[in-house]
């Protein structure tokens, strides 16, 4: 079994850090895309959530990261003063 080599408060530190690397990794690429590509991008993460809410199934197929992603498309479809359909979680 594996042993903890990083005490609790380290750990939650170094999670912090890491997302905060995610997060600026992701705002970045997002910025480098063209309007054309960011807005499918976020289209298909919104298809793709319907879809799942259509289902009804307890299992979904976009979960929390796809959402994390898909509020980040959002912030720089905002920022370029672009037009989207809002992505409906439930």
């Amino acid at each position: 079994m594996c042993k903890r080599l990083l005490p609790q408060k380290a750990e939650n530190s170094f999670d912090a850090e890491f997302k905060e690397k995610v997060d600026a990794t992701s705002a970045k690429f997002a910025s480098n895309l063209s309007d054309e590509s960011l807005l499918t991008l976020y289209e298909s993460i919104r298809q793709q959530v319907s879809e799942d809410l259509r289902l009804g199934s307890q299992h979904r197929l976009m979960g929390e990261a796809a959402k994390q992603q898909s509020e980040r498309l959002f912030e720089e479809i905002e920022r370029r003063h672009l037009h989207v359909n809002p992505i409906l979680w439930k």
